[in-house]
């Protein structure tokens, strides 16, 4: 099911259509900008596709964009436990609607892709891979990295008892615009979405790349 909206892509404003779709019991939905070959970019966490049109909104001046909501993100209703292999299963079952594309993600959505990558590769033209970050057992990750996902997770589980509201300052230190972006996407969240997004977030996995 498709309706046209605005969206304000960087610099420019572009028609976008909504794409509603089913996968392993939940209701999801993507943003879709341009025609031609298409390409899929995933957010990042505490995030959904209006980050991801901030950073690549301009492909779609020659490509047919898909911006997906992960589960629990956005407009994508949560369902079920949080996992890698579910979250690119997700993304597999948009891509069994289009061509093979080339896949890409920030942050988070980056080691969505990787996932995918390694279990649908069938289904990906190519890979892009912007700021990958995840957490894993095979290394100790830095002091700082340590504090942050700590942070996240103790405002996941605030934001149960407070609302949303508790993750404020976490984007406090953002420039102005981005800021007001971030709070915008934050504010759509429902707090049980919030708490099981950094919860999963910053629990370690065996390989790196999800359990």
């Amino acid at each position: 099911m498709m309706s046209s909206q605005r969206i304000d892509a960087p610099m420019h404003a572009r028609e976008a259509r909504e794409v509603w779709f089913e996968a392993d019991g939940a209701r999801l939905f993507a943003s879709e900008l341009g025609d031609g070959r298409p390409v899929v970019f995933i957010h990042g966490g505490l995030a959904d596709h209006r980050a991801a049109l901030f950073r690549v909104g301009q492909l779609a001046s020659a490509h047919r964009l898909v911006l997906p909501d992960l589960r629990g993100s956005g407009r994508s209703l949560h369902s079920g436990d949080l996992s890698w292999d579910r979250l690119a299963d997700d993304v597999a079952a948009l891509l069994e609607h289009l061509e093979r594309a080339v896949v890409g993600g920030v942050s988070m959505g980056s080691a969505v892709a990787l996932r995918l990558a390694l279990r649908h590769p069938r289904l990906l033209q190519g890979l892009i891979v912007m700021s990958p970050v995840y957490p894993g057992t095979d290394r100790p990750l830095p002091e700082a990295a340590l504090v942050a996902m700590q942070t996240m997770r103790e405002a996941g589980e605030r934001a149960l008892d407070h609302g949303v509201e508790a993750l404020y300052p976490l984007f406090e230190a953002l420039p102005p615009p981005i800021r007001d972006t971030a709070l915008e996407m934050v504010r759509s969240f429902d707090a049980a979405s919030v708490a099981a997004t950094t919860r999963f977030l910053v629990e370690p996995t065996a390989d790196g790349l999800g359990a």
